[in-house]
């Protein structure tokens, strides 16, 4: 299993001072055709506003 080696979210929930906390990650195309290019065409679906408390 991959690990997510930085999280650049400052406002995901799941961001510990840029390290990945979720306990599963999910990354969908964002692109309009689902034809990824790059990476500004993707994002992740684990996504939670917030802050950890």
């Amino acid at each position: 299993m991959s690990r997510v080696m930085r999280c650049m979210c400052e406002e995901c929930f799941h961001n510990d001072n840029f390290e990945c906390k979720a306990e599963d990650v999910e990354i969908r195309s964002s692109a309009q055709s689902n034809r990824v290019r790059s990476s500004e065409e993707t994002c992740c679906n684990t996504f939670k506003h917030g802050r950890k408390k």
